[in-house]
């Protein structure tokens, strides 16, 4: 039986973008970057940039994701959340060392 703490302190060493999330979800439901752009009000340039990890997931744009995809804002912006934090742990362990 594996202990529960050992799984509340795993602490992954690399992160993915939620852009990469994006871009399967995209392609699981045969949507291109600018059908999804048409969906959630954003322009194809802004869905290219998320895709491509150059921009963030915003609390707006996690709402428009909600609306145009049908996947919650709570899930996108947890995963940008996630990133963010691992991005933010592997930068302080490159520099404490």
């Amino acid at each position: 039986m594996t202990d529960v703490t050992e799984l509340v302190e795993w602490k992954p060493d690399w992160s993915v973008h939620p852009g990469e999330t994006l871009r399967e979800t995209l392609q699981e439901r045969g949507l291109t970057q600018l059908a999804c752009a048409t969906l959630i009000g954003r322009t194809p340039q802004v869905v290219n940039q998320i895709i491509n990890g150059k921009k963030s997931i915003t609390a707006d744009t996690a709402l428009d994701l909600e609306h145009g995809l049908g996947i919650s804002a709570e899930f996108w912006v947890r995963l940008q959340a996630d990133y963010d934090l691992s991005v933010a742990r592997q930068r302080r362990a490159r520099t404490s060392t």
